[in-house]
């Protein structure tokens, strides 16, 4: 059963990983890529995430085999199987596939191996899915963590990070991120704290003070615009919570940089602003 044979692997060290042969190596992978989004929780992500990760960070697969695993990840059975569905057990699927993604792309930032056109089709296309995917749910019950959101946060800043980003991605990341944040269901497992990890790349890689601010404003009329059409709905407050939560989080992840304070000028303007609206109004 692949679980023995899984747990047989997670208690050996690299040098023992390293004397498999290569038509085990490939056996193992070809069963793995296929369990990716198993609904049993410790086979899915403490074994084989897990051994994904060993595999490709202590160097066990080679530059083709790694190379075919992220083409496998990226394809229509994996991270777009039944892409804009929510609900629905394929979740697992695209949200592994995602992680295992980010691990290649962490590996090829160390040691590239991956083409530039390569990069340029993987980064169109996790940004492609970060937002057509529309299943939010954090932790599943007796399934363990969907998490798609959180995991797709860390594969695009994983792409931020990486030595193949350039300043023309920003624009279309950054309003990723915001698309993520107006997505339907309330979060609650961090997700806020994972989409900041995007926004703390983009910083580093040289996003104004006024392209940041000019982002966080749009974010909040959004916000104004979604309740003047829907009132104080259950999907509004979901939003508002979404969009509060994250203004939040960014304002103190941005911390007491100076090159940043208008950004927080205008997260602290907007969240007084929705509080007074809110609360001296209350419904």
């Amino acid at each position: 059963m692949l679980k023995e044979q899984l747990t047989n692997i997670k208690s050996m060290d690299a040098m023992q990983m390293k004397q498999m042969n290569s038509h085990e190596i490939e056996e193992l992978l070809k069963k793995m890529t296929i369990n990716i989004g198993s609904v049993d929780p410790e086979l899915r992500d403490t074994l084989i995430y897990r051994t994904f990760d060993k595999l490709i960070m202590l160097d066990i697969l080679s530059d083709a085999q790694m190379t075919d695993l992220l083409k496998t990840c990226m394809g229509g059975h994996h991270l777009f199987l039944k892409i804009g569905t929510a609900n629905d057990d394929a979740v697992f699927t695209r949200s592994f596939s995602s992680l295992v993604i980010a691990l290649i792309l962490v590996k090829d930032k160390s040691r590239r191996f991956l083409t530039d056109e390569i990069l340029r089709q993987v980064f169109e296309k996790i940004n492609l899915y970060m937002r057509e995917e529309e299943d939010t749910r954090g932790y599943v019950i007796d399934k363990g963590w969907a998490h798609s959101i959180a995991h797709g946060a860390d594969l695009l800043a994983a792409a931020v990070s990486h030595s193949f980003y350039s300043s023309e991605w920003a624009n279309e990341f950054i309003e990723t991120v915001h698309m993520c944040l107006f997505k339907r269901g309330c979060y609650i497992n961090e997700e806020d704290e994972r989409l900041i990890f995007i926004i703390d790349e983009l910083t580093a890689k040289g996003l104004s003070d006024q392209e940041l601010e000019s982002w966080v404003v749009k974010i909040f009329k959004e916000l104004e615009a979604y309740h003047e059409t829907h009132g104080y709905s259950l999907e509004f407050f979901q939003l508002k919570t979404n969009v509060l939560n994250f203004a939040k989080t960014l304002y103190f992840r941005l911390g007491n940089q100076q090159v940043y304070k208008d950004a927080k000028n205008k997260i602290t303007i907007n969240i007084n602003s929705w509080h007074k609206k809110i609360y001296s109004n209350p419904v």
